[in-house]
């Protein structure tokens, strides 16, 4: 029997109303998945079954985590939250096992269109050409950072769910340095059950020294953990993987360093 992924219908609508998504950072959806990969859209017809579902063939283009699958079943669903993925276009697949232990995924999930064109009648040629190279950039990156994990093969766990956040604007505040080929650091994070950081290790930096020595200093002083439901603790110890992104700069803005990729 075929491998299937469940496809949840989560995506933009064409009625001018947005599908709205708690955003999630990029590291947090590769710890979470079950299944990552670039794939591309064979067949799609129509579940004769359900007339909400169609029955999707893919051929994997990369895989970053999980095994292979060749067929999927897309809930195209309706209104503002469809899903629609077009034969022979391409797509960045995060998911999940669902209730049945089958691999579901959407929208809302991560999932993006790698070959999408933006088009439209309300914006210039310019604004158009601008959203183009920042969403293939942003892509770009995303690609770059699988790679990287999949190579090296980072264990990414987070049992707790627990997220990071920066107090003061401490890695706002770094901006204008110069790197050569290290958009991404990580560092290991070593908690104790309430919730207090008991050691921090580099597992990869910028680069630059006093770059790094400015980071790790953030990461030292500024950093707070949030666990589910606002809890106070954890049951156990434990270590996740915290995840920094270095974005360049331009004649408008310096460069800067961000715990997501835009």
């Amino acid at each position: 029997m075929r491998n299937l992924l469940f496809l949840v219908s989560f995506f933009l609508g064409s009625q001018g109303y947005a599908c709205i998504c708690m955003p999630v950072r990029i590291l947090q959806r590769a710890t979470e998945a079950d299944f990552i990969a670039t794939a591309k859209i064979l067949e799609v017809t129509r579940d004769e079954a359900n007339d909400r579902y169609h029955s999707v063939k893919i051929e994997i283009i990369d895989i970053y985590k999980g095994r292979r699958v060749d067929e999927l079943k897309a809930d195209f669903g309706t209104g503002s939250c469809a899903m629609y993925t077009p034969e022979n276009t391409s797509w960045l697949i995060f998911a999940w096992k669902n209730g049945n232990g089958d691999l579901s995924f959407g929208y809302c999930a991560g999932a993006e269109q790698l070959d999408k064109v933006h088009k439209s009648s309300r914006h210039t040629a310019e604004q158009l050409e601008k959203a183009q190279t920042n969403y293939r950039r942003s892509i770009r990156k995303k690609l770059e950072l699988l790679l990287y994990l999949k190579k090296r093969n980072f264990q990414l766990k987070n049992k707790y769910g627990l997220k990071t956040y920066f107090l003061n604007d401490c890695i706002r505040d770094i901006r204008g340095y110069q790197i050569e080929s290290r958009p991404f650091a990580f560092y290991e994070l070593e908690i104790d059950t309430s919730l207090a950081v008991t050691n921090i290790k580099a597992l990869k930096q910028f680069g630059v020294n006093e770059l790094d020595s400015k980071v790790l200093n953030c990461v030292k002083n500024d950093l707070v953990l949030q666990a589910r439901k606002n809890e106070k603790s954890i049951p156990k110890p434990t270590k996740i993987i915290l995840g920094l992104f270095y974005y360049e700069g331009n004649d408008r803005y310096k460069s800067f360093i961000s715990q997501n990729i835009h």
